[in-house]
This record gives C-alpha cells, structure tokens and sequence, in this order.
C-alpha cells in the first residue's frame, strides 16, 4: 500500500470474507488502498499490532455490520 493514497480499512467477519473481498476490490477499482486483514497480514504477524495500525493510518473504515459481525469482538 502507497503512504501517499486514500486508504480505507474493511473491517469484518470470517463469514462475510467474500462480500469484504468485493468491496475491498470496488475500493482498489477506483483508485484507493483497501486493508483486508486476509491479503493484508502475512501469516505469522502480530495480527493485533497491525490491525491498530492499520486503522490509524486509514483514511476510513468500513464495517461490515451482519449477524456474523455482531458477535466478533474485532469488529
């Protein structure tokens, strides 16, 4: 991801990984830098330390509010 572009955060559910995948997709199409966590974190990584990075590098955050979302504590 580019320091200098518009970058948003997607954040959501295991169960909602293929909607998630679109938008982050649409986001790219028009020019900006999505996060999503499954592309974005090299196995391995302090999952917990990204994230908050992440979110305070983004220029917005998308939340993916589903029933599945609801009861995760990370989104």
């Amino acid at each position: 991801m580019s320091q200098n572009r518009y970058r948003v955060f997607v954040s959501h559910a295991k169960d909602d990984s293929w909607i998630a995948a679109q938008i982050a997709r649409c986001v790219r199409d028009l020019g900006a830098d999505a996060f999503l966590d499954e592309t974005s974190i090299p196995k391995g990584e302090n999952f917990k330390q990204i994230i908050h990075r992440e979110i305070a590098l983004s220029n917005e955050v998308i939340a993916l509010f589903t029933p599945w979302s609801a009861k995760r504590s990370w989104v």
